[in-house]
């Protein structure tokens, strides 16, 4: 048998649930991207394929948003794995009962809460890069004292021209 093949229980296909069951990072999970193939996964990751050998229909997104309820995690967690530290088994995973809705309404949830979790990703991002913005004009303005006069041109750097302001006290 060639190494490879081998290795084909921890190859990961797109669409699969990778579910971390070990160390500081247990309980959390992600999608995986096609973007990212071919990839594989150590002993610290469990991979959750939906629909495979079951007449029951599952939607990767609705089980995803599921595990990734606190409810889920505590439960998950609750189950003894019988180790010096922290960790989740194949057996705990299967001992976890969630509601099935219909697989229009699985999919109705999962891709809502999908558009959800990517509209707040986006915002996050966005802020991030206001954020930098907001640093890079504080010390080009404040640090630097390059911040514009009324004509646009940066303080510093006019030459040696000194810049004057008029200050009128009322008392």
């Amino acid at each position: 048998m060639s190494d490879a093949k081998k290795l084909d229980n921890v190859e990961v296909k797109k669409n699969d649930i990778l579910f971390n069951i070990t160390g500081n990072s247990i309980c959390r999970c992600c999608i995986v991207p096609g973007s990212i193939l071919p990839a594989r996964v150590n002993q610290h990751v469990s991979i959750i394929r939906t629909n495979i050998r079951t007449n029951t229909k599952l939607y990767y997104k609705f089980l995803y948003c599921y595990l990734c309820l606190k409810r889920t995690k505590e439960a998950l967690l609750s189950f003894d794995a019988d180790g010096t530290r922290k960790a989740i088994t194949k057996g705990n995973l299967e001992k976890l009962v969630l509601p099935l809705p219909s697989y229009t309404e699985q999919t109705q949830i999962g891709d809502f809460i999908g558009l959800v979790n990517d509209k707040i990703d986006l915002n996050n991002q966005m802020n991030s890069t206001l954020e930098q913005i907001a640093q890079t004009l504080f010390k080009r303005w404040f640090i630097d004292f390059e911040f514009p006069d009324e004509n646009g041109n940066p303080y510093k750097s006019r030459e040696g021209k000194e810049y004057r302001m008029t200050v009128l006290i009322n008392c």
